[in-house]
């Protein structure tokens, strides 16, 4: 019965905590895993967006603290081992913890190296180093291949150690039933023998004590045997009463071991079904998980589509704009061939300004001339008219003079009109030449800024192809990490299945081994102590 206390105890104290242990490394494991993916991701991107950095940084943060505390759960595993071990009871025991020990230091040492890895590659997406950071990261995600692994080999191996302490805990009640039951047959043929054995004078004696021993076989071990005197038959009385006390003291340690066993039996499994109910909770848990992953995949892969489908759009949006810059430039050189002809004009105008007015001095000396002529031909006609007949021919003419000279004066007077209009014309047509090349010029200045607004845009079109390729890419990567991590995350369910499956088979050999102590406890109730 100690042995079965003995098993139980190192189930319930070493076996189901180690259990506890490795499920918080594992999960450890996974949040690393997980934060080590948008590590990679938010290190390519934090040069193009700002909340990239930020996000890089918590991530760390977050990592950091899994592995701390995954550090923390391998010691105390380790001391849980420790515990384990020196207080094993045989070499078997002692091999399989030395063999869980070593398993747990090369978790550790393979964790070391994984942390290292994965600082290296934190420092490189730090300095801008993305493609070494991802050629690095490929042993990062082996390290944690080999973590996973190891962790599934040491999870069978507990579950291994938890199984055979269970049958060898159903070994030895069985043998200790059997026990039991040969040393009830034994003390009840005892009697039986000394009944037919003893005749005569002892026969009210023996009769005495057959009807103890009957008491005693009907289960009642609480009385005792008197003994008087030193013959056999005393020593058949004192042997008989010490037989009834030692079966008295066996049934009492049985009836508190199987107390014992009962109490160890409902605790292992409620235990069990908690460890069950966990197991099935993180195996859903996976499961949501490996959905998101591949969600997260499906996106990146539309994102990707979408920034490709941008780039061409971006890229037609600069063809374009080169295009619109080039007609900008012919447009400026015509208006400034433009502006060049309206100045050369507005010159040419100023210029015949200048002659018109020339022309108006000349005649101004016309005019004059026509006035004198015209007073002339007047004292003409008055000689004339004073010679008499013999200036009349001479009159004629000074009057067709006179005449000749008023028709001057009044074409004089006409073209000098003309040359007013001429000139008001010119000044308004330099006014407006003038006008004209300001505006040109203004024309001229405004089509530059459009060229170079223009020629920005192209640029800045450039620069978006360009991040649209990078985004492109990065989204690429992405949903090529996201589909490995959804493959790790589909084994890591699958191992999670296999411990379900061994701690439903550890729930039912702890409900098969609550039924037997219950079976041997109401055999043990026959007997009063």
């Amino acid at each position: 019965m100690n042995r079965i206390g003995e098993e139980l105890d190192g189930i319930l104290e070493h076996s189901f905590p180690l259990t506890g242990k490795l499920s918080s490394i594992t999960e450890d494991l996974l949040e690393q895993a997980t934060h080590f993916e948008r590590l990679i991701r938010m290190g390519r991107l934090k040069s193009i967006d700002d909340s990239a950095l930020e996000k890089f940084e918590s991530n760390r943060e977050a990592f950091q603290e899994h592995g701390e505390q995954l550090t923390v759960n391998v010691q105390e595993a380790k001391a849980l081992v420790a515990t384990a071990f020196s207080g094993a009871d045989d070499n078997t025991k002692a091999q399989t913890f030395e063999q869980i020990n070593q398993s747990l230091e090369q978790i550790e040492t393979t964790y070391d190296s994984y942390r290292k890895n994965a600082q290296t590659v934190f420092a490189m997406l730090e300095a801008g180093l993305a493609m070494e950071a991802e050629g690095m990261a490929d042993a990062v995600i082996q390290k944690e291949d080999e973590l996973a692994a190891a962790v599934t080999a040491l999870s069978a191996t507990i579950l291994n150690l938890v199984r055979e302490s269970g049958q060898r805990a159903e070994s030895y009640e069985h043998r200790a039933g059997t026990i039991i039951t040969a040393l009830l047959a034994s003390s009840l043929l005892l009697g039986v023998l000394s009944v037919w054995l003893i005749s005569g004078n002892i026969v009210s004696r023996l009769s005495r004590i057959v009807e103890k021993v009957s008491v005693v076989a009907s289960g009642d071990l609480r009385q005792s045997f008197e003994v008087n005197g030193r013959d056999e038959i005393s020593s058949l009385q004192s042997s008989m009463d010490k037989m009834q006390r030692h079966l008295r003291g066996i049934v009492s340690h049985i009836n508190s071991f199987t107390e014992q066993l009962a109490t160890s039996a409902e605790e292992v499994s409620a235990v069990t079904a908690q460890s069950n109910t966990n197991i099935k909770q993180q195996q859903s848990e996976t499961e949501q998980l490996s959905t998101a992953m591949n969600q997260l995949a499906a996106t990146a892969r539309e994102v990707a589509q979408s920034v490709s489908s941008t780039s061409a759009a971006t890229f037609q949006a600069n063809e374009e704009a080169e295009k619109g810059r080039d007609v900008v430039d012919k447009a400026v050189c015509s208006i400034e061939q433009l502006a060049t002809q309206i100045e050369g004009g507005a010159e040419v105008i100023a210029q015949v300004e200048k002659d018109s007015d020339n022309i108006n001095k000349v005649l101004e000396v016309i005019k004059a001339i026509a006035e004198q002529t015209n007073l002339l031909a007047l004292n003409a006609a008055i000689e004339a008219a004073r010679a008499g007949e013999a200036g009349r021919g001479f009159a004629v003419v000074a009057d067709e003079v006179r005449t000749l000279a008023g028709k001057t004066q009044e074409s004089t007077e006409e073209i000098n009109e003309l040359i007013e209009k001429l000139q008001s014309g010119s000044r308004n047509a330099v006014a407006v030449m003038t006008t004209s090349r300001a505006l040109t010029k203004d024309v001229v200045g405004q089509a530059t800024l459009a060229g170079t607004s223009l020629q920005t845009i192209a640029q800045s079109v450039s620069k978006i192809n360009g991040m649209s390729a990078q985004i492109a890419t990065a989204a690429e990567e992405q949903s090529s990490v996201a589909e490995e991590m959804s493959h790790n995350i589909e084994r890591i369910r699958d191992m999670s299945s296999e411990n379900a499956a061994g701690a439903d088979q550890t729930a039912q050999s702890s409900r098969d081994l609550a039924r037997i102590s219950s079976e041997l406890q109401q055999l043990v109730t026959q007997f009063q102590v």
